[in-house]
């Protein structure tokens, strides 16, 4: 039920209220009602960003390469969902 999603939906809109974030690929599923995953490909300034508005870092998370890329993978609570922001970039490019 779409209603099962609200807590993610709520993070995205009270993010939403931060208008100096960027977009980044946007994802919310009723596989995981309290997650929404944000992620970004070859954008790590912009991973980044979120990142400082969330008041975290790079190592808050876990960073995994392979295939000459590199993800990182940072997840808080917004708002009483799990916000997963991941940015996939070439090894050598991370932010």
């Amino acid at each position: 039920m779409l209603h099962d999603l609200s807590a993610p939906i709520a993070a995205l809109t009270l993010l939403m209220t931060r208008r100096d974030l960027p977009a980044g690929h946007i994802k919310i599923t009723s596989i995981h009602p309290d997650r929404l995953k944000v992620s970004f490909h070859d954008q790590p300034a912009d991973f980044d960003q979120w990142l400082a508005a969330l008041g975290l870092t790079p190592l808050d998370g876990t960073t995994t390469s392979g295939d000459g890329r590199v993800w990182t993978t940072v997840t808080t609570t917004v708002g009483g969902a799990t916000v997963e922001l991941t940015s996939f970039t070439l090894a050598g490019q991370e932010g």
